[in-house]
């Protein structure tokens, strides 16, 4: 819901400086066979802790979470 709601208002955006006009939509790919190998795999070990993780990664980090941030974001 979050993500739709934060699209919507990117995409109002762009509208509104007139780089989307809302009259055709294309989409832009290329179909590329994949080089993927059985023997490429590697095993990544699954934390016991993920909040162990995020707070890691959060003081290391030079954007702070604060609460005025956590509260935008809910």
């Amino acid at each position: 819901e979050i993500f739709l709601d934060l699209f919507k208002l990117v995409l109002k955006m762009c509208v509104s400086k007139g780089m989307v006009r809302g009259k055709r939509q294309a989409v832009d790919s290329v179909f590329i066979k994949a080089n993927a190998s059985m023997d490429s795999l590697v095993e990544k070990e699954v934390l016991d802790d993920a909040s162990a993780f995020v707070n890691e990664l959060e003081e290391n980090s030079e954007f702070k979470t604060t609460s005025t941030r956590k509260k935008l974001v809910e």
